[in-house]
């Protein structure tokens, strides 16, 4: 929809200002969360009186919180609808003195690149082609995808001596969840058929069981900013419309979704050591 005002100059300058606006209400909500969580782990990072002596010595037992970002191609019943995504989250997870790996990740997928808008809103566009809004001018609707996802994983590091007992490569795997949907967003909430309870029945959200594999590289360094990780990621949901009646189809959608995502992953680590023993000295 908006690709068809950019290019038409009889509507370019009241769109103009419509799209920015819109844009700016949409990323102000996902910037808000983005920014309150890179606060906390902020304050996390900097209020720790922690240290990392030896920490390229020997292999010990390391609590790591991290945050990541994903970069994903869709295969499967999935690219009926979506493009590629991102995805930004955070997680917890515990490395063992044997380099045993155990966390938890979740993680809010996003993406722009919905598809077959034509197929989703055909009941409700006009002889022109465009949905009509409540002033019966062309409505502005923009389409997103959204999801989460939620994997309990389990793995292994294998070090590298040439860094230290605690860097290395390492795989892990996993169990969880996984949800997807179409945002459906418009301007000004002015189409009766859009709102509230009415985009249910248009956005296909899907929820179904997951799982999911890494291989990358971990690296800790002897301080509490030079500390990532990098991977390529696996994950495949088996998923099902959850919602009772899909309005464009006219019917409700039982068969379970095939999703597959493959990607490139980083993060931050931010290991939280324990405390620095205090030195006494005795006269």
């Amino acid at each position: 929809m908006l690709r068809f005002f950019c290019k038409n100059k009889k509507f370019f300058p009241y769109t103009k200002i419509n799209i920015f606006l819109l844009y700016l209400r949409t990323m102000k909500n996902i910037n808000r969360n983005i920014c309150a969580l890179l606060v906390a782990l902020c304050l996390l990072l900097f209020s720790q009186q922690t240290y990392c002596q030896g920490i390229t010595e020997e292999c010990i037992n390391i609590p790591i919180v991290n945050v990541s970002y994903s970069f994903q191609v869709p295969f499967g019943d999935q690219t009926e609808w979506f493009g590629v995504n991102s995805t930004i989250g955070g997680g917890f997870s515990y490395k063992t003195s044997k380099n045993l790996l155990f966390g938890i990740d979740w993680g809010f997928i996003f993406g722009g690149n919905v598809k077959n808008e034509e197929q989703l809103f055909k009941y409700l566009t006009a002889s022109s082609g465009y949905i009509i809004n409540n002033s019966g001018q062309e409505a502005i609707v923009t389409l997103y995808e959204r999801g989460n996802s939620l994997l309990l994983r389990a793995g292994k590091l294998f070090p590298m001596q040439s860094l230290n007992p605690n860097s290395g490569l390492y795989f892990t795997g996993g169990l969880g969840f996984i949800s997807n949907k179409i945002r459906i967003d418009v301007f000004e909430n002015d189409v009766n058929a859009l709102n509230d309870d009415y985009k249910k029945g248009y956005d296909r959200l899907s929820v179904g069981p997951s799982i999911g594999g890494q291989f990358g590289f971990m690296f800790f360094g002897d301080n509490n900013l030079w500390n990532f990780h990098a991977a390529f990621e696996a994950v495949y949901g088996l998923t099902k419309n959850i919602r009772p009646y899909n309005f464009d189809t006219m019917s409700k959608d039982n068969s379970l979704k095939n999703e597959f995502y493959i990607g490139l992953k980083v993060g931050w680590l931010l290991p939280i050591y324990p405390k620095k023993p205090k030195d006494y000295y005795f006269y």
